[in-house]
């Protein structure tokens, strides 16, 4: 894992204040040293400042009970497994090879 990617997977935990004082200073210290890195995180916070300020909606009572009921009545549909059948031209070529 590169750096760089290390880094982002610390941006949420970052934002939340839930990371380490290691993890908060190695990652305030690559900000000091990777732009893009810098940029990516003020980007990503200015959208969720953006989000924080937009109304929350009001959902029915029991939303998610009724979603979870329903999805659990539907039915599933079953795997499928495409299975390729030995092509009839091998056991053929196996017998005239036998022939011969």
């Amino acid at each position: 894992m590169s750096i760089c990617n290390r880094a982002q997977d610390l941006f949420g935990a970052y934002w939340d204040d839930e990371t380490t004082q290691a993890e908060r200073e190695w990652l305030e210290g690559h900000f000091a040293s990777c732009s893009g890195c810098r940029e990516s995180y003020e980007q990503l916070a200015r959208t969720l400042e953006a989000v924080a300020d937009l109304p929350r909606a009001e959902v029915a009572p029991g939303l998610a009970e009724r979603a979870l009921a329903a999805a659990r009545r539907t039915n599933p549909t079953p795997d499928r497994i495409f299975v390729r059948e030995t092509p009839t031209w091998i056991p053929v070529t196996a017998a005239a090879a036998a022939a011969l």
